[in-house]
């Protein structure tokens, strides 16, 4: 079906996410989005490409000169840059990273009057619904304003969280589609939430509590 397990897609977005925010913190905007300018390293992480194509923005806003090369693909390209295919933002870059996003969790590139991801999978929860429609609204004062907004709710979500496993960060270190989801040799448990909505240490294991003299 093409569609990663739920676990992998979401590690993908968050790779993703991470490499838009530190380009678009960095005055620049990609402007052609598409799963064929994402590639997978040895150990199977999501890595950005063809930013040789991107549109560069004039950190200095007294100065209005842009550089734009290149347009994006039919399929993922934002209203706007149909209008202008100039027209290269961070709102077109969410835009069409929102189409990929659909199509990591689907297996679908989305059509115009297309259904919701969880109406294909009942894992998907409806939060990521939520997260995928306004990146891809039609009217950009609609979409999220930048990278670090879809980041805060992807981390202030139950539902997300516990996708991810909590001990794990977001880079994997073996390829998730040869070794599991984990990219470990051997099974994990699930960590148990507490009434709290917390996540604890397994018995046995310590941590350093505020009083600790040890230096982190």
């Amino acid at each position: 079906s093409g569609r990663p397990p739920l676990q992998v897609a979401l590690k993908y977005f968050l790779q993703i996410l991470h490499a838009l925010s530190a380009a678009h913190d960095a005055g620049v905007t990609h402007g052609g989005i598409k799963p064929e300018n994402v590639v997978l390293d040895a150990s199977g992480n999501a890595l950005m490409t063809d930013f040789g194509i991107s549109q560069v923005v004039e950190l200095d806003s007294s100065r209005a000169n842009q550089v734009y090369v290149g347009v994006g693909t039919v399929a993922y390209m934002s209203p706007e840059q149909f209008r202008d295919p100039n027209a290269s933002s961070i709102k077109s870059d969410v835009y069409s990273l929102g189409i990929m996003f659909y199509e990591m969790l689907t297996g679908k590139v989305p059509g115009r009057r297309s259904p919701m991801p969880s109406s294909f999978y009942p894992d998907i929860p409806r939060k990521l619904d939520d997260i995928f429609d306004r990146m891809c609204m039609d009217d950009k004062d609609d979409r999220y304003e930048g990278i670090d907004e879809i980041l805060a709710e992807l981390y202030s979500s139950k539902e997300v969280l516990k996708i991810l496993d909590k001990r794990g960060g977001f880079l994997f270190l073996r390829d998730p589609m040869t070794h599991g989801e984990t990219g470990l040799k051997v099974a994990i448990g699930e960590i148990e939430e507490d009434d709290m909505g917390t996540y604890g240490l397994a018995e046995g294991s310590s941590s350093l509590s505020e009083d600790s003299d040890s230096d982190v």
